[in-house]
C-alpha cells in the first residue's frame, strides 16, 4: 500500500503544478478516531438511569440514521452514554464546556421544525432510543424496553420517574402528544408516512404502542434520530398555548427548552449565535453531566473555529477541513476527532446492462484493484472511512464480517491481475466512461485516484464530471457505464432498492439490473430483498443482510468505497465525546478524565 500511496502522491504533485497554477497540496493526515466495528447479529442492550442497572432488553434490528465511527484516542478512553451513567462518576463543580459552532441557531427544539443543526438542542431534548456508537447498537434512550407485539405494532416501555425541565411528569400521553404535534407540523412526512396514527395507543402512564401502517423493522432506527425528541405536553401549553384561542406560539416554544427532559436548563440566549445552559441539577436519570456549564458560540469561520480552540478560548469545534486536523496532529494540548456518519457513503457503480460490465470476474477485478485506505488519504486528505463493503458500512448494526473466498471488496492487485485473466483481459485494453458529480470538492480527486489506480490492471477510465442533478439525470437515462455518486440517505435499505429486481430504479434504463449480474434465480433475490424491507424478527432481518452482503461482495455490481467524515479538534482534556446516531456532537455527554474514578 504504501508504494501504491507513494506513486499516487507524486501523480498527484504533478498534477497539481499544471491544474492548481501553485496551488499547495494538502497533506494527508492520519485522524484518531478509527472506525468501530460492529458485531454480527442483534444484541441486547442494557438499561441505564435514575440509578438502575435493569436487565438485558432485546431489542429490535435497526442502526442510526448517521452514526459516529469514533473511537477512543486516550487512555482513558471514549464512552456511550450509557456506559458512562453505569459508572461512577464525579461532576464538575464548575467547568464550563465551550463550543465553537458552525452553523447559526434556528431553534432550541424540534417541536414545530426540521432543525438540520439540532445538536444545539441536545442538551434538551431527549429521545425514546439512542444509538450505542461504541457497540452499534439501539440503546436505551426515554425508552427502557421495546418489542414488538405484532409486524404491525412497536410497543415502548418507558422509564418510571421522567419528568421535564420545568419539573412535570412526563408520561406515554407526552409521547404520543409529541408525534401529533411532529405530524401537524407537515414537516418531517418521510418519517411521519410510516406511521399509522389511528393505531397509535396509550397503554398506561409508561407504555405506548406505536403502530406503522405496513411491517418496519427500521422504526427505532428512525427514532433515535432528533427528529423524534420527546416533549411535555403540560410544560409546553405553560410556556406557548393559548387556551382561548387554541392556537401556539411557536417562537416563545423554540427559545424555552422547559419542556424537554434533558440534563441541562436554558440560562440565555440571543437567539441567533449564543446559548448559555447550566446543568439541570434535577435531571431526571441518577447520573449527572460532566460540565456545570454550556456555552455554545457560532462561528461560521472555519480557520476561525479551530484557532479558538488552539487559543483556549473554546473546548471544541466543529466541521473543520482535514488540513487543519493534520496540522494539529502529534500535538499534545490538542486531540483530532474523524466522525464518520452512516448517512454519508460515496458509491461506485456499475452499468451492467453494458456488455464488458456483464463479466464477473472483470468487475471483481476492478474492486480488488482500489486500494481503498490510499484512496481515502489521496482523494479525501483523510477525512473518510473506508469502508469494504457493498450494502452498508463497517459502523452498522446490519454488517457481517466478510469470507474472504467470496469477498471482492479489498485491495489485492495480484488477484486483481488474475482475475483481469480469467475476465478475458490478459493484457488489459478495457476502457470505460466514468461519471461522477461534482458536488462535493473531494469527487474530482477521487476520480482521479480511481482513474490511475484501475490503470495498473489495464482499465481506463474517461472521466466524465458533472454538475450533481444532470450526472444524476444521466444515470438514471442509463447514459453512463460507470458512476460514482455520494448517497446521504440515512437507512442503509436505500442501498438494496439499487439491486432489488422489482425497485423503481428499475423504471428506468442503465442502473445496476439484477438480470445482468446475479447468477441465481430473480425471484430468490427479490424474496432477500422483501425480507430486508418487512421482516420484524431481529434475527431473521439480520440473516437476510448478511446474506445479500455475501452477494453483493461476491458480485459487486456496487459497491461503498467508503464513508466522507467530519473533523472536528478539542482540547487534549478532552477525553470524552458523546456522538448521537446522526454523528453529531453530544456535547450535553461530553466529559474530562477527572469524571471517571470507577
Amino acid at each position: 500500500m504504501k508504494r501504491t500511496l507513494a506513486l499516487i502522491l507524486a501523480v498527484f504533485m504533478i498534477f497539481c503544478l499544471f491544474a492548481a497554477c501553485g496551488e499547495k497540496k494538502d497533506t494527508n493526515p492520519k485522524i484518531d478516531g478509527a472506525q468501530t466495528s460492529a458485531s454480527q447479529g442483534t444484541t441486547s442492550a442494557q438499561p441505564s438511569g435514575a440509578g438502575q442497572t435493569g436487565t438485558a432488553i432485546s431489542t429490535t434490528t435497526g442502526q442510526t440514521p448517521q452514526a459516529s465511527g469514533a473511537a477512543a484516542s486516550s487512555e482513558v478512553g471514549n464512552y456511550s452514554q450509557n456506559q458512562l451513567r453505569e459508572m461512577t462518576v464525579h461532576p464538575s463543580d464548575d467547568a464550563e464546556f465551550v463550543m465553537a459552532f458552525s452553523f447559526t441557531f434556528t431553534s432550541l427544539t424540534e417541536l414545530g421544525h426540521q432543525n438540520d443543526h439540532a445538536c444545539v438542542t441536545f442538551p434538551f431534548y431527549e429521545t425514546l432510543f439512542n444509538y450505542d456508537t461504541i457497540t452499534n447498537r439501539i440503546a436505551p434512550g426515554l425508552a427502557e424496553s421495546w418489542e414488538y407485539t405484532d409486524d404491525y405494532t412497536l410497543r415502548v416501555k418507558l422509564y418510571p420517574g421522567i419528568k421535564s425541565i420545568a419539573g412535570d411528569p412526563v408520561t406515554a400521553s407526552d409521547v404520543l402528544w409529541s408525534l401529533n404535534y411532529y405530524n401537524d407540523s407537515g414537516l418531517l412526512p418521510t418519517y411521519m408516512a410510516v406511521l399509522d396514527f389511528p393505531n397509535i395507543k396509550v397503554v398506561d402512564d409508561l407504555t405506548i404502542d406505536i403502530a406503522t401502517k405496513d411491517p418496519y423493522p427500521y422504526l427505532t432506527l428512525d427514532m433515535t434520530c432528533h427528529y423524534f425528541s420527546v416533549g411535555c405536553e403540560k410544560s409546553a401549553k405553560a410556556i406557548a398555548y393559548d387556551e382561548a384561542t387554541g392556537t401556539w406560539d411557536q417562537h416563545k416554544l423554540d427559545w424555552d427548552p422547559a419542556p424537554g427532559t434533558g440534563p441541562y436548563k436554558l440560562v440565555s440566549t440571543d437567539e441567533v449565535s449564543y446559548i448559555k445552559c447550566v446543568r439541570n441539577d434535577d435531571y431526571w436519570q441518577g447520573t449527572l453531566p460532566y460540565y456545570k456549564y454550556i456555552t455554545i458560540n457560532v462561528n461560521i469561520d472555519a480557520t476561525a473555529r479551530g484557532m479558538s480552540v488552539e487559543a483556549g478560548d473554546a473546548t471544541y469545534a466543529n466541521n473543520l477541513s482535514a488540513s487543519t486536523g493534520a496540522a494539529l496532529m502529534g500535538n499534545d494540548n490538542f486531540t483530532v476527532w474523524n466522525t464518520a456518519t452512516l448517512g454519508s457513503t460515496l458509491i461506485f457503480r456499475c452499468n451492467t446492462e453494458v456488455e464488458a460490465l456483464r463479466n464477473k470476474a472483470l468487475r471483481q477485478a476492478m474492486a480488488l484493484a482500489i486500494d481503498y485506505e490510499s484512496l481515502v488519504e489521496v482523494g479525501m486528505g483523510g477525512a473518510a472511512i473506508p469502508t469494504y463493503n457493498a450494502m452498508c458500512p463497517n459502523t452498522v448494526t446490519y454488517y457481517t464480517e466478510p469470507d474472504d473466498a467470496t469477498n471482492f471488496i479489498r485491495y489485492d492487485i495480484e488477484l486483481a491481475k488474475q482475475k483481469m485473466i480469467e475476465a478475458g483481459y490478459p493484457n488489459g485494453g478495457v476502457s470505460f466512461t466514468f461519471l461522477y458529480s461534482t458536488a462535493q470538492p473531494y469527487m474530482s480527486k477521487m476520480a482521479e485516484a480511481l482513474q490511475y489506480m484501475l490503470k495498473e490492471i489495464g482499465v481506463t477510465l474517461v472521466l466524465e464530471p458533472m454538475e450533481n442533478i444532470a450526472s444524476f439525470e444521466k444515470a438514471k437515462a442509463g447514459d453512463f457505464e460507470l458512476y460514482m455518486s455520494g448517497a446521504q440517505n440515512p437507512n442503509p435499505k436505500i442501498n438494496v432498492t439499487r439491486v432489488e429486481p422489482n425497485s423503481n430504479y428499475f423504471s428506468v434504463p442503465g442502473w445496476t439490473n439484477p438480470q445482468y449480474w446475479y447468477e441465481g434465480d430473480i425471484n430468490d433475490l427479490q424474496k432477500l430483498c422483501e425480507t430486508i424491507y418487512t421482516e420484524t424478527d431481529p434475527d431473521l432481518n439480520m440473516a437476510a443482510w448478511a446474506e445479500i452482503q455475501a452477494l453483493t461482495r461476491e458480485y459487486v455490481p456496487m459497491w461503498i468505497l467508503c464513508q466522507p467524515s467530519v473533523i472536528s479538534i478539542s482540547s487534549a482534556e478532552l477525553v470524552g465525546m458523546s456522538f448521537t446516531g446522526d454523528g453529531d456532537p453530544n456535547f450535553a455527554w461530553f466529559y474530562e478524565a477527572p469524571y471517571i474514578t470507577g
